[in-house]
């Protein structure tokens, strides 16, 4: 885009307007399209994303489900989603509320001592609820070490990374 821009200005001898009028133009709704969904809607009753399989089978016509719903809206036929399309903040690590909730387990090699260590940590209070060393990491190690952290109390969630 950048060798675009450029070219068009060595042409022209002007810069480029960017960000004006990007894009594909918008396609004018159709009035065959707004009462295919009138018509389905009618029927139906259910959401945009629903109604375009339905017109999809019924008619053998594809609209595009965001398409229907700007058909919908403007038939009074639909609420606006407002901010329901933002992204939803992911899980971020170490946010849990309670302790309990969830603990994190690690096995770990130390190779000053050749030793392996699994640990278990709360994840809401960072707390080490429990430490295990042995020579290689085993299923019974790690058995081992969740009976000990549960002294503390019933585990509802467990994260690892699915290592040793």
């Amino acid at each position: 885009r950048v060798n675009q821009v450029y070219r068009q200005y060595l042409i022209s001898g002007e810069i480029s307007e960017i960000g004006i009028k990007n894009g594909r133009p918008k396609k004018p709704i159709e009035e065959l399209e707004i009462q295919t969904v009138k018509e389905s809607y009618a029927k139906y009753s259910v959401s945009a994303s629903t109604l375009m399989k339905i017109i999809e089978r019924d008619y053998g016509k594809h609209i595009n489900h965001n398409r229907i719903h700007a058909i919908l809206l403007s038939l009074g036929m639909a609420k606006s989603k407002g901010k329901k399309d933002t992204r939803k903040k992911e899980w971020i690590r170490y946010e849990r509320r309670h302790s309990l909730a969830a603990v994190h387990i690690e096995w770990y090699y130390y190779a000053p001592l050749q030793l392996w260590v699994f640990a278990v940590l709360d994840d809401a209070s960072r707390k080490l609820l429990a430490i295990i060393e042995c020579k290689s990491p085993t299923t019974e190690a790690s058995i081992e070490g969740m009976k000990e952290a549960m002294n503390y109390g019933k585990i509802k969630q467990c994260v690892s990374d699915h290592g040793s």
